[in-house]
Parts: structure tokens; sequence; C-alpha cells
């Protein structure tokens, strides 16, 4: 995403910031089921499917702004 947001950089759109910004979001929340060290398994899971159904939520966002 890094590489698109410096191709981008000089049109400085406010809805492709705001796409991106949901894409960062999600890739954080996805993250977690891989960093995560610690706490039950039942938290774990839990936490997990949380997290991952709002980044796909975040995601599918992204893409209805994206042109």
């Amino acid at each position: 995403m890094l590489l698109a947001r410096q191709r981008l950089e000089p049109s400085k759109d406010p809805m492709l910031e705001l796409a991106f910004k949901r894409v960062d979001q999600a890739a954080d929340l996805a993250r977690y089921a891989v960093d995560y060290a610690g706490g039950g398994r039942a938290e774990y899971i839990s936490t997990s499917v949380q997290n991952l159904n709002q980044a796909a939520r975040l995601i599918n966002q992204a893409l209805v702004i994206l042109p």
C-alpha cells in the first residue's frame, strides 16, 4: 500500500487517503491473530474472530471508496 500511496501522493485526494487509512487499520487488525502472545485459547479465538470481521468490514469499505 505504501508504494501505491507514494505514486498517488501528488493528487492528495481525501477519499483515497480515507481508503488507505481503512486498509492500514485492517492490516493492523489482521496481524493480531499472528502476533498474539498470551492469554487463553478462548480469548484468542474470540478476539481474533472479532478483529478479522472488523478487518473485512474495513476492506469492503475501502473497496467501495476506491475508484
